[in-house]
């Protein structure tokens, strides 16, 4: 048990000292910036019967598990698009129609495990946000608008730039044939296989990424089409590690959560999208002149007097934005549309998607052993210490 007893130990050393670097990290910002937070009447106060509540929502969450064996690799992908309609005569949200995808097979080729399966779920997510907003959704997606388009962070969208063999539109004639396919979570995947199967190579990784990422950014164009249109995409995250707001080394969500305790919020003017995100510009299908003609609203809001913090994000047409003379009342409106449909500070559609869209390690294992691969060598067993 030494092992075990050399962690208390350090623990013990270092405990203030860990308390007092937390301290000093929270002094670390701007605090002015936190007078401009907006106290507001507790948004849950207002009688829901005198907000506008939308008449069709959906909330979208996805999850993803790799499991390494010694020769391949599974995935494991889930994602939910949750679509509540609005009876009008009881006002209240009844279910509708469920979009989801879940998908279960090996990565082809193998390599680049969990860079490649994030991007499969991303696809997932944008599927999802793609059909909700053509079906004229209000729609709310959990994460961060530059946390889907730019991670993997260290992988440059540019690399499209280079992807001479396939276009967008011969991306897209592969992919849209498995749209609605909810087992399939990556429509670029049967290409791959099969270059991959005639090539008898083990070196086309490269590609591969090429082709799953060219199918990523397919949907991120089209979701800006339709943005573009005048549909409005909101993102929000409980979880969020930015620090852009308050220049700390702490994320803006936690200063925020230990220095103010009442419903309000705080946000800036709308930016293009293509100045937040301008590492993952490409001219691929036409992103990189959508992202002009799209904006990002960004801000932080608690609905509830000691409700989570959460960062509520919106992508909005150009014209929409330009036209924005207050963005304070522009950003509290639209707060006060999510709070109708929220339940202890956080959006009630948004709960169940991430209910379903949670995927549990035991789950995993149980489906491995079905499948027959329970006894398949991982590299890691477990030696028996003596």
């Amino acid at each position: 048990m030494a092992f075990h007893e050399d962690l208390f130990e350090a623990a013990i050393r270092k405990r203030d000292l860990i308390i007092s670097k937390l301290k000093k990290f929270i002094d670390m910002y701007d605090k002015d910036i936190i007078k401009q937070f907006n106290e507001v009447q507790d948004f849950s106060n207002t009688k829901r019967e005198d907000l506008y509540r939308p008449t069709k929502i959906a909330g979208i969450d996805g999850g993803s598990l790799p499991k390494s064996f010694l020769g391949f690799d599974l995935y494991f992908i889930k994602t939910y698009a949750i679509r509540l309609h609005l009876n009008e005569e009881k006002n209240e949200y009844v279910r509708g129609s469920t979009y989801k995808i879940a998908d279960i097979d090996m990565l082809i080729p193998p390599g680049s495990l969990q860079d490649r399966i994030t991007v499969y779920r991303q696809v997932t997510e944008l599927r999802a946000i793609l059909d909700s907003l053509k079906n004229n959704y209000f729609t709310l997606e959990d994460g961060s608008a530059e946390s889907l388009i730019s991670r993997p962070t260290h992988i440059r969208p540019r690399i499209l730039n280079g992807l001479s063999e396939y276009s967008c539109e011969d991306i897209g004639k592969i992919v849209n044939k498995s749209f609605n396919d909810e087992f399939t979570s990556m429509g670029i995947k049967s290409l791959i296989e099969e270059i991959y199967e005639k090539e008898k190579k083990s070196d086309l990784n490269e590609l591969a990424f090429k082709l799953e990422l060219g199918e990523k950014f397919y949907y991120i164009s089209e979701i800006l089409k339709e943005i573009t249109k005048g549909k409005e995409l909101f993102f929000v995250t409980k979880t969020g590690r930015s620090n852009d707001f308050f220049n700390s080394s702490l994320s803006d969500q936690y200063i925020i959560s230990m220095k103010t305790k009442v419903a309000g919020f705080i946000t800036r003017s709308p930016l293009p999208l293509s100045k937040v995100v301008e590492e993952s510009k490409t001219s691929f299908c036409g992103v990189s002149d959508l992202m002009d003609e799209v904006y990002l609203l960004t801000g932080y809001a608690r609905l509830e007097n000691f409700g989570p913090v959460l960062k509520v994000e919106l992508l909005l047409p150009k014209f929409k934005a330009e036209s924005i003379s207050d963005p304070n009342k522009f950003y509290y409106e639209k707060l006060l549309q999510i709070s109708s449909i929220s339940v202890s500070g956080y959006p009630y559609v948004l709960s169940l998607a991430h209910q379903e869209a949670h995927i549990y390690l035991n789950t995993v294992e149980v489906i491995v052993d079905a499948l027959g691969l329970g006894e398949e060598p991982t590299g890691r067993e477990e030696i028996e210490i003596l």
